[in-house]
């Protein structure tokens, strides 16, 4: 499909590879994880999970990445010429759910961030905040933030109980 080994010392039950975009991941023999978790009640009120990971591609890659992720998963693509999001349709059961996005950059290497879903944004943002986090941008379904580290991630609108809108 495309995936690269990386220069990584080898550990057991572990392959570490780049996909075509130069993003590396983890193949692991390891499915006792395969079951999603409850979402966190918070003191605020708001619930919260970690629900999704986001693959950040340039334009250039855009094709051979989407291609390699439906292949390596087998899941569906949903895609959206329209909206610069196309999705893999996760299995039941599955803890985490694929969003490919296709950036506004002609070149460059893939990257991917963390998403977590909440019933309440504001009231999940300020938490984030508290902790560290930094606003970077804010719009209906979801705000980017930083971590203290400068690293993006997101939180949205989704359902914490069922990963759906």
């Amino acid at each position: 499909l495309g995936a690269q080994p990386t220069d990584q010392d080898p550990v057991p039950g572990l392959a570490v590879l780049r996909s075509p975009g130069g993003l590396a991941f983890c193949l692991t023999s390891e499915d006792h994880f395969a079951e999603r978790p409850h979402p966190r009640l918070w003191p605020a009120g708001q619930r919260s999970l970690l629900d999704q990971v986001c693959i950040d591609m340039p334009a250039d890659a855009v094709a051979s990445e989407t291609a390699f992720w439906a292949g390596l998963t087998g899941w569906q693509l949903r895609d959206s010429p329209e909206s610069e999001f196309a999705a893999l349709v996760r299995p039941a059961g599955m803890p985490l759910r694929l969003l490919l996005q296709r950036l506004g950059e002609p070149s460059g290497l893939c990257r991917a961030h963390p998403d977590l879903a909440c019933d309440d944004i504001p009231a999940e943002v300020h938490r984030h905040q508290a902790l560290g986090g930094t606003v970077l941008r804010a719009t209906g379904g979801f705000t980017t933030l930083l971590d203290p580290a400068g690293l993006p991630y997101c939180v949205t609108r989704r359902n914490p109980d069922t990963g759906t809108r």
